[in-house]
C-alpha cells in the first residue's frame, strides 16, 4: 500500500495580519478560527459549548466561524441560547480564507469524522497552532504536543481547556506554529504530493519492465495493465 498525502500551496496573502485584524475589529483580543462547512459532521455544537466554558477563563477571546451550510440558522440559535454574544462571529462563505487565517492565534477543527482535512493543511502552512479532534486523518497532520493538541471528539471540557492553554501561552503558540509550518513544508506541499505520485509511477514502470517475455523483450504480463 502506498500513501500519498494531499498537498497544497496557499496563495501568499496580500494584506498583513494587522490589516486583516483591523478590518475585523479584533483589536488585541485572542482569536480562534474554524474553517468548515456548517454540517453535523463538523460538530460546531461541541465547539460552541466548549466556547462557553473557555470564556470563563479567557473572557476577551473571539471565535471566527468561517463557512456556510445547512446548520447555519440552528447554530446561530445555539449561539443566542448560550449567550455567547459577539464573542462568536459567523462570517459565512468566504473566498479570502488565506487572508483570514492570518488573523488567527489558534485554529480549531472539532469534526466527528475527517479524511485528510485541507483546512488543517492550510492552517499548518500558515504556521498557526492547531487544536483538533483525534479522528480520521487529523493525527496525520497534527502531532500532539509538537504542532498542536489532539482532543477526544466529544469532550467539550478537553476542547475548552486545550484552547485556553494555547491562547494563554504565546511561546507555545509560536513553537507549535513553527513546527507545523516545517512539517507542512516537508510532507504536505503540492510539490511533495506530485513527487509522491512520480515516485510511485517510476516504481510501477520499473516493476513492469522487469517482467520479460521469453524472447527477452519487455512486456506486461497478462492482467497487469
Amino acid at each position: 500500500m502506498h500513501v500519498i498525502h494531499n498537498g497544497i500551496d496557499l496563495d501568499k496573502p496580500v494584506q498583513a495580519r494587522h490589516e486583516i485584524r483591523h478590518a475585523l475589529a479584533l483589536g488585541d483580543r485572542p482569536t480562534v478560527g474554524i474553517v468548515a462547512r456548517l454540517a453535523p459532521v463538523k460538530n460546531h455544537d461541541l465547539l460552541l459549548r466548549a466556547w462557553k466554558r473557555l470564556l470563563e477563563v479567557v473572557p476577551e477571546a473571539v471565535l471566527l466561524v468561517i463557512g456556510d451550510g445547512s446548520q447555519a440558522q440552528r447554530l446561530e440559535g445555539l449561539r443566542q441560547d448560550l449567550a455567547l454574544g459577539n464573542s462568536v462571529r459567523f462570517l459565512g462563505f468566504r473566498n479570502d480564507v488565506s487572508e483570514l487565517l492570518q488573523a488567527l492565534d489558534v485554529f480549531v477543527l472539532c469534526s466527528l469524522s475527517e479524511g485528510l482535512s485541507l483546512t488543517l493543511l492550510e492552517a499548518s502552512s500558515m504556521g498557526i497552532p492547531i487544536v483538533a479532534t483525534d479522528v480520521g486523518g487529523n493525527p496525520e497532520v497534527v502531532k500532539d504536543g509538537m504542532n498542536g493538541i489532539l482532543v477526544a471528539s466529544e469532550s467539550e471540557i478537553e476542547l475548552a481547556n486545550s484552547l485556553a492553554r494555547l491562547l494563554q501561552d504565546r511561546s507555545l503558540q509560536e513553537r507549535f506554529g513553527a513546527s507545523g509550518r516545517t512539517r507542512h513544508q516537508q510532507a504536505f506541499t503540492l510539490y511533495a504530493m506530485v513527487r509522491g505520485y512520480a515516485t510511485l509511477y517510476r516504481e510501477l514502470v520499473g516493476a513492469c519492465g522487469r517482467r520479460r517475455n521469453p524472447s527477452g523483450d519487455t512486456a506486461l504480463t497478462e492482467g497487469s495493465g
